[in-house]
């Protein structure tokens, strides 16, 4: 059985912001990774192809890269 405890600190360690928010403020576009990491966009695109690079996500036709902390 779960333990209650260890359930309210996951619930507690949940950000208060909506899920648009936190999403805009957590990740890059592509252009914007390519930025931060001072790499033309078309490497983060050639590095995806190839299964290298930074893990990202696909939301639509857009491509997001987690910010880093």
């Amino acid at each position: 059985m779960a333990d209650p405890a260890r359930a309210a600190n996951a619930v507690a360690d949940v950000p208060e912001t909506d899920v648009f928010g936190t999403l805009t403020m957590n990740l890059l576009t592509t252009n914007e990774a390519a930025d931060f990491l001072h790499k033309p966009a078309g490497t983060l695109r050639y590095w995806r192809a190839v299964g290298i690079g930074p893990s990202y996500a696909k939301l639509g036709r857009l491509f997001c890269t987690r910010k880093p902390s």
